[in-house]
């Protein structure tokens, strides 16, 4: 059973004895209470149990008086227990009482205040302090924002919160002021500077931490990892203004994290170690931050490079900026080895860095110039560390410099050159992916910047997609489809201003006139509409259809979520937006209803039933594609877009639904998905059951996988992200390897005649989540159509010349015409490869 403390705040169980926690009462208790919250009997919950950290929650209406730092109840349901009073002080690191005595002491009270509210909010207020450490870049996350990241999504996963700060300092907010608003958009509240009383739905004190640089999963309701916290950082730093990091040539960049003067942990022979790591190939840029660092400029240098490599010392916690798979050098220097570890190798390896320790050895320490080789403090450092922190403190880590050994650092060099290298070609083939396609999200973005004065701004110079923006106030009418302008100086002087009207048909496929007939054409124009508003909505409108071939999983996604979501991170990248879907079907809107809302906070508008007139303060018709299966990053100048992106909103949606639990994984077995088709659908394995055997006897744990129209996307989400691989002859149901993790396997076996769809769709797919792809190309033996026409015949020896100019052939024939038979021999060695692989 899970701990109380993990649960959010809404499942928490009714407690009147703050001291007595039971975890015998229902978890589901919260939803029995009365819907007026003035009316729940106050009530206290703390949770002391933990080394680290204290936190207590008032579950009541409650009123702040700031000079006493006291939160009381003001519920207007009376109590029948005399009152409860809890404080805290909340600032992760209890053990620690030196550091505990600066922190402000919040009282929590079930005591009824009379007192007036001045200001009103109506979000739960988080409380902690900014005390301790603060003001040192390592316990700034560790202590600060880690645990407050963490605290919010375990105890308000699906809440806003008011952030209200104790041991306030304004160097602190300006330091940090970019990152605040991912954690809570409501302005942050300094505690101690407040004269008027303030009045929350509820209030926690305390942060949660899980230990040294570490966020656990498993210990949160949503299962938020660092890749999460790194996703919010992201967001945050790219928004803001940056001087342009060193252009990057073509090597690989290592930051090295340079020290300098009295301070400790300084690489002596720091020019020999750089020339070392350029005759390696690195681009090597020195970074030596300051307490006045500007952040958005470092995010930006270490964000686009590929290494970084520095001393164990606070300033390695910004590899933090890193992406996921760069290279992090860590060097531990005598008696550091439990703070490196401790520190980070946790963090390098939740945030899935290619990490490396260089551990220096005794005649690479200033200390042996100092006591001599054979003093206990060089030969056993951790028998006068384990016990002894000042010592720690003031011998290994302010007073030991390092000269590292040139020719044994070499070797991890080498190391991190190649982890490098491989990280620099993801990145360089997203950036030139968004630098050479026809659609890129800059040209978008450019196109409205460039046309902001316009009513109307259209593009029609893609292949496979239109896009329309008026750029006013709207009405939509929904007798005709139309958005009209509301109060257009167009309209009401046409003698001066022609009416401009525009016609799209929001479906990206515009190149397939039968498929495009069977698409709402919706209509932008400047006229005036003779009709009041009766709904309005406070974001712009998004308006797509979710017709043409929507049924089939993969068009579901190649021109329906993925063009979505290119479009609202081109046209709306700092904006929620209200979709308006035409077409609409009820079963569609059933089956990525969970998805729909990652995508949005508003409600959906089914444009086919609407009687009422909708007023928006603009709207966009139509979608952006970027070609089959492909998300291009985004060169936005802050707005940087990629499949990963994509596959973390649909971690964010699914991972929310309540779904079956998968067969369990069975112990040192990597689990393979068999996508199985059957039937006259084509494609079908005939073999399937040699092939499974063939999979297991290499290792694998092969779970089948037969998605219908029907199937419950939660639970498929939850059975494929909890795998190590997946397998499937080419179709739409490999569709379904979106859920795969990063670093998973996918084996695409591809039937003659499919090499350019195989290649155009889910190759690129992989590549581009980073999958290990392996793709088993069959030959003319192992297909059905060998037996059906003869090894001989140009069906089997040509596909290219049957196909070419002829989509009728290459679906009949080759799709659903054409099943396999495959060679099991020559199949084991792809099997063996691919377990490698997912072990």
């Amino acid at each position: 059973m899970r701990s109380l403390s993990s649960l959010p705040i809404s499942k928490l169980p009714v407690q009147h004895d703050a001291s007595k926690l039971s975890s015998k009462i229902s978890l589901s208790s919260s939803r029995h209470l009365s819907s007026n919250p003035n009316l729940i009997e106050p009530s206290i919950h703390c949770d002391q149990s933990h080394r680290l950290y204290d936190w207590c929650h008032l579950r009541s209406p409650t009123i702040l008086d700031p000079k006493r730092a006291t939160f009381s109840s003001r519920s207007l349901s009376p109590s029948m227990n005399p009152p409860i009073v809890e404080k805290v002080r909340p600032y992760p690191r209890k053990t620690d009482i030196n550091s505990m005595s600066n922190i402000r002491e919040i009282t929590l009270t079930t005591k009824l205040s009379h007192s007036p509210c001045t200001i009103v909010h109506d979000t739960p207020a988080l409380v902690f302090s900014i005390g301790g450490y603060t003001g040192n870049f390592f316990h700034d996350f560790n202590d600060g924002f880690v645990p407050l990241f963490i605290t919010i999504n375990t105890l308000f996963p699906d809440q806003e919160v008011t952030l209200v700060i104790t041991n306030y300092t304004e160097w602190w907010y300006g330091k940090y002021e970019a990152i605040l608003p991912q954690f809570s958009s409501r302005p942050i509240i300094n505690l101690d500077n407040q004269t008027v009383s303030h009045c929350f739905p509820s209030v926690v004190a305390g942060l949660i931490t899980h230990g040294p640089m570490t966020i656990n999963p498993n210990l949160m309701p949503h299962r938020k990892s660092f890749i999460d916290f790194h996703a919010l950082l992201e967001e945050g730093y790219r928004k803001c203004l940056v001087w342009p990091p060193p252009k990057i040539k073509s090597k690989p960049r290592l930051v090295l994290v340079s020290r300098s003067g009295a301070v400790g942990r300084v690489i002596l022979n720091q020019d020999n170690v750089i020339k070392a790591a350029q005759e390696e190939g690195f681009d090597v840029v020195i970074f030596e931050p300051s307490a006045y660092t500007y952040l958005c400029d470092v995010y930006r240098l270490i964000n686009g490079s590929h290494a970084i490599m520095g001393v164990h010392g606070a300033a390695l916690t910004h590899s933090l900026f890193l992406q996921p798979g760069a290279a992090f050098i860590q060097v531990v220097p005598l008696g550091g080895d439990w703070l490196a570890r401790t520190y980070f190798r946790n963090l390098a390896k939740g945030m899935k860095l290619e990490y490396m320790e260089y551990k220096v050895q005794p005649e690479e320490s200033s200390l042996v110039e100092k006591y001599g080789k054979d003093h206990i403090m060089i030969r056993d450092p951790n028998s006068i560390t384990n016990t002894n922190w000042s010592a720690l403190h003031n011998i290994y880590l302010r007073s030991q410099d390092v000269r590292l050994d040139i020719g044994r650092f070499r070797s991890c060099l080498k190391m991190a050159y190649a982890k490098a290298k491989r990280s620099m070609e993801h990145q360089g083939n997203e950036t030139l992916a968004s630098k050479t396609t026809n659609g890129s999200l800059s040209s978008a973005w450019a196109l409205i910047q460039s046309l902001q004065g316009e009513p109307i701004i259209c593009d029609r110079t893609h292949d496979n997609y239109d896009w329309c923006f008026l750029n006013r106030p709207t009405i939509l009418d929904s007798n005709s489809t139309t958005f009209y302008t509301i109060g257009s100086q167009h309209s009401q002087n046409p003698t001066t201003k022609p009416t401009i009207m525009e016609k799209v048909r929001p479906y990206p496929r515009k190149w397939e006139n039968f498929t495009m007939s069977l698409v709402s054409e919706i209509t932008l124009t400047t006229s005036l509409l003779d009709k009041p508003c009766e709904i309005y909505h406070e974001s712009p409108a998004l308006v797509f259809s979710v017709s043409g071939y929507t049924g089939n999983f993969f068009h579901d996604f190649n021109d329906g979520i993925i063009p979505l979501y290119v479009t609202i991170n081109t046209l709306f990248p700092d904006q929620d937006v209200t979709l308006v879907i035409a077409d609409f079907t009820n079963w569609w809107y059933s089956k990525y209803e969970v998805l729909l809302r990652a995508l949005t906070k508003h409600g959906i508008v089914n444009l086919a039933n609407q009687t009422s007139t909708h007023c928006f303060p603009s709207t966009a018709v139509g979608l952006i594609s970027h070609g089959p299966m492909t998300i291009l990053p985004n060169d936005h100048p802050y707005h940087k877009s990629s499949f990963l992106d994509f596959r973390s909103l649909l971690e964010i949606a699914y991972t929310k639904c309540h779904a079956t639990p998968p067969p369990p994984l069975k112990e040192g077995k990597p689990r393979l998905v068999f996508m199985s088709r059957a039937g006259k659908v084509g494609r079908v394995i005939l073999n399937q059951h040699e092939i499974i055997k063939a999979a297991e006897k290499a290792g694998f744990d092969v779970v089948l996988f037969q998605p219908t129209k029907f199937t419950y996307l939660c639970d498929a989400y939850r059975l494929i992200n909890g795998s190590h691989g997946m397998i499937g002859v080419h179709g739409a149901a490999l569709t379904h390897s979106l859920f795969l993790r990063p670093g998973s396997v996918l084996i695409q076996i591809v039937p003659l005649g499919n090499e350019w769809l195989a290649d155009s769709y889910f190759k690129n797919l992989a590549n581009s989540l980073k999958f290990e792809y392996v793709e088993y190309i069959i030959r003319a033996k192992e297909s059905s159509l060998a037996e059906q026409y003869g090894l001989n015949h140009k069906i089997v020896t040509n596909p290219s010349l049957i196909i070419r100019g002829n989509w009728s052939a290459l679906d009949s024939i080759y799709l659903k015409g054409q099943d396999v038979t495959l060679d099991l021999n020559r199949f084991r060695t792809y099997i063996e490869i691919a377990y490698s692989k997912a072990k």
